[in-house]
């Protein structure tokens, strides 16, 4: 053996015994260095080899992270929630005439979200009804998945329950299917307007089923909207339906949807009202008793001295006005009582003549 194979198989011997293969450790190596490489893209390699190229002290903005949109905000309107709450009880009366058994729904929390990105969550294709708003010049979309499309379908043609169903396809929704979804949806647009009733009168009219998102343009890509979801079950079957409206469309109603309950801000407290009147009652007024007016020029004004006479245009028995403040109340004439001068009131005053 050589002195050469000999350095080797003590090397060999070397790295079995502490746990070592270059070979394998390069081989590693290589495939951290391509993995990490895959991370990068050219732009961040192009941007990463132009700051290397600059003067370290130059200070340079760089886009670490962006996103498309960020999350929305939910504004809250207690009395919406009220009024969504009352309408998502009312779906089930108002569909049982339509389906073979009754409805189960369970209604999730009221959200809010941009449009662009609602529109962006969509299928394609997808079933969603367009509604207007009248008088409020507004609209809204009701979005139907797959399977609550399909299963409403099937139970208005009379089907039954199903114990299991085979995937659906994602086909777009046939016109004669549309005309079969257009009655239900119908009845829950109806019954939406009456949950409004006791806030204003509103009409929520369905305008046409679109399957295509890019066909929405109810509001602008920025616009927040408020989100209601309902899960609807029947016979087995069922899904998830959606509704969906931007807050310009509600903006007629704002500040009364910004209350906690019906009247809030326009209702009368009983407690209050009697203790304002009380203190009202029990408050002390000013009467003045005008026997005259009469209008002096400067010039005669500054000449009045003690002893000067200043004739009124009014004889002694002439009519005297009691007013408080600069507001005339009465007219009576002048009289004595006992040692003090009075006045007997004649008439009152006609305030929005006096006006």
């Amino acid at each position: 053996m050589s002195a050469k194979e000999s350095t080797e198989e003590r090397f060999a011997a070397g790295e079995a015994e502490l746990g070592l293969d270059w070979q394998e450790a390069a081989r590693a190596a290589g495939e951290r260095a391509r993995a990490t490489s895959a991370r990068v893209s050219d732009a961040e390699n192009g941007a990463l080899r132009a700051h290397g190229t600059t003067d370290p002290g130059e200070a340079r903005a760089h886009t670490i992270a962006s996103g498309s949109s960020r999350p929305v905000r939910y504004q809250r309107l207690p009395l919406l929630e009220v009024v969504l709450e009352r309408w998502s009880r009312a779906i089930p009366r108002a569909l049982r005439a339509l389906l073979p058994e009754p409805l189960e729904l369970r209604a999730e929390p009221v959200a809010a979200r941009r449009f662009a990105d609602y529109l962006a969550a969509l299928p394609n294709p997808a079933v969603i009804a367009l509604f207007r708003t009248e008088p409020w010049d507004g609209a809204g979309l009701l979005a139907l998945d797959q399977g609550l499309t399909y299963a409403l379908v099937d139970l208005l043609l009379g089907g039954r329950e199903i114990r299991s169903s085979a995937p659906l396809g994602g086909r777009a929704c046939t016109e004669i299917e549309a005309v079969l979804l257009e009655r239900p949806l119908r009845a829950v647009l109806a019954e939406l307007g009456k949950a409004f009733a006791p806030i204003a009168a509103v009409a929520f009219l369905f305008d046409r089923i679109e399957t295509d998102p890019r066909f929405l343009a109810i509001a602008r890509a920025n616009d927040s909207c408020v989100l209601y979801p309902l899960l609807m079950t029947c016979a087995g079957r069922g899904g998830r339906l959606e509704l969906v409206v931007p807050y310009a469309a509600l903006e007629p109603v704002r500040e009364l949807l910004e209350q906690d309950f019906p009247g809030e801000r326009f209702g009368r407290d009983p407690l209050w009202q009697h203790h304002l009147a009380r203190e009202l009652w029990a408050s002390e007024v000013e009467l003045e008793a005008v026997l005259a007016e009469r209008s002096l020029p400067l010039r005669e004004v500054l000449t009045l001295a003690v002893g000067a006479t200043v004739p009124l245009e009014t004889a002694p028995e002439g009519p005297v006005l009691l007013r408080c403040g600069d507001r005339p109340l009465f007219e009576g004439h002048l009289g004595r009582r006992g040692d003090r001068v009075s006045v007997r009131i004649e008439r009152r005053l006609d305030r929005e003549a006096e006006a």
